[in-house]
């Protein structure tokens, strides 16, 4: 259960575990901004009880209304990241990832990350992590020549223990809408992007 339950919250909303950490998005919660987000973290316990331990509730570090912390959240290892899409001004939402650290005095906020200018727009609604890599969707983005949102997504890489962007990806071929980054995941030098609303290809 939500450890801290509100109505209409959405505890559960975007989930994601490594077999050790699991982390639950409640996207919707009032922290203590209106739908500005939070995330609860827990410890997995060892087989064959795997017991589920709260340890954290994290917050957005600066707390907005309908930023939505928490809609996406990915976790490998000693990092957790944490997207908040609607973060940043109207009308664009360019949005922010947050990077999370595991250390001697629990998890903290290490970094964040912001769209870069060819991913600006929701940019965190989608998030992956693993082996030191991130990817970013941002499916609101809007492609620099013909100025509609068709999405992106982004590939960050840990240097010296920093979160760097190193490649937006776009789909040459995009539509008004595709939503190309509207979901992501990773995995040994791969990566697959989600265009949910391209129509001409499915």
């Amino acid at each position: 259960p939500c450890p801290e339950p509100e109505p209409a919250s959405e505890f559960g909303a975007a989930v994601a575990t490594d077999g050790q950490v699991l982390v639950v998005g409640s996207p919707r919660a009032d922290s203590p901004e209106r739908d500005a987000g939070a995330v609860d973290v827990f410890d997995v316990g060892p087989a064959p009880d795997r017991a589920v331990t709260h340890v954290a509730r994290i917050r957005p570090p600066l707390p907005a209304a309908s930023a939505r912390f928490g809609a996406s959240v990915a976790v490998d290892g000693d990092w957790i990241a944490i997207g908040e899409p609607g973060a940043g001004a109207l009308p664009t939402r360019p949005g922010a990832v947050h990077l999370l650290h595991r250390t001697a005095a629990g998890w903290q906020l290490a970094q964040t990350l912001h769209a870069p200018a060819s991913a600006v727009g929701w940019y965190g609604a989608s998030v992956a992590l693993a082996g030191g890599v991130m990817i970013a969707g941002a499916p609101a983005a809007r492609s620099t020549e013909a100025r509609v949102s068709c999405g992106a997504a982004v590939i960050h890489a840990l240097r010296g223990g920093t979160w760097r962007a190193e490649r937006v990806i776009t789909d040459p071929a995009a539509t008004p809408g595709d939503g190309f980054g509207m979901s992501v995941a990773i995995h040994q030098g791969w990566a697959a992007i989600g265009a949910p609303g391209d129509d001409t290809r499915g």
